[in-house]
């Protein structure tokens, strides 16, 4: 009997650790994996996670204030946001962007914010720069970097210039 209780308990074991290993392939950056959970906090030091977006397309989008191309593309990314956040999607319920700055400088960030009218919900940093988690996990290597995720959380588009982010946010919609 304890043979038995044994072998039953090893098959158990591998079956465990096979589905957890394959489970883990699925969470990553490329296009069709889980994008990573994020969480860090927002401009009123407030934790906001990435993964209580769940069922809605968002955008998560690396910038920082000393990225003078992020700083001409935030404008382009509120008339988006405007346009697309109360939307209907084929793949989600709404829009929404997670904009993850890459500031050490929390006074730079919040006027950076200020300027741009980047009034987003969701506007969160680590003061880390490129040696913050995230950008890590997300392999960023230049900004700005983003990437597009669906109501599941699946990546369905990377690096999108706000033309080519519009056009999909238009295939998407009902």
């Amino acid at each position: 009997m304890k043979k038995i209780f044994l072998l039953a308990f090893g098959i158990l074991y591998i079956a465990c650790f096979a589905y957890s290993k394959e489970a883990n392939k699925k969470v990553g950056i490329k296009i069709g994996q889980l994008a990573p959970n994020i969480i860090i906090k927002d401009t009123q030091r407030e934790p906001q996670e990435l993964l209580k977006l769940r069922d809605k397309v968002v955008l998560i989008h690396f910038w920082a204030s000393w990225c003078s191309h992020c700083r001409k593309e935030n404008p382009k990314l509120v008339q988006i946001y405007k346009r697309f956040h109360n939307k209907e999607f084929t793949q989600g319920e709404d829009f929404e962007i997670f904009a993850i700055s890459m500031d050490k400088s929390e006074k730079l960030w919040k006027e950076a914010i200020k300027r741009d009218h980047l009034f987003l919900k969701y506007n969160v940093c680590d003061f880390k720069g490129w040696y913050g988690k995230y950008p890590t996990k997300y392999k960023v290597e230049s900004l700005p970097h983003n990437i597009l995720i669906n109501g599941k959380g699946i990546v369905i588009g990377r690096n999108l210039s706000c033309k080519d982010l519009e056009n999909k946010l238009i295939t998407l919609s009902k």
